[in-house]
């Protein structure tokens, strides 16, 4: 799917197709984590999981979630 980024105020949107949003239970409001692989030139936008409800250390959730931004094309890679 190809989207186009626009001017809002002082910023630059993408506007996500609902069936996206419905595919993610996502809607207005919802907390997303983005991630930049500037190797791979792709933006990732993915749902936010809440460790609080896991019961999984904040700490340790922080930790992980670096190490899969740094290590994301290697672990794509190895997924193959």
């Amino acid at each position: 799917m190809r989207l186009q980024i626009r001017q809002s105020a002082n910023s630059k949107i993408i506007s996500l197709p609902e069936e996206i949003l419905d595919a993610l239970s996502l809607h207005e409001g919802s907390n997303v984590d983005v991630f930049v692989d500037q190797q791979g030139r792709q933006i990732i936008i993915r749902s936010t999981t809440n460790f609080s409800s896991a019961k999984i250390d904040a700490e340790f959730a922080h930790q992980i979630n670096d190490f899969i931004e740094e290590y994301q094309s290697t672990l794509k890679e190895l997924a193959k």
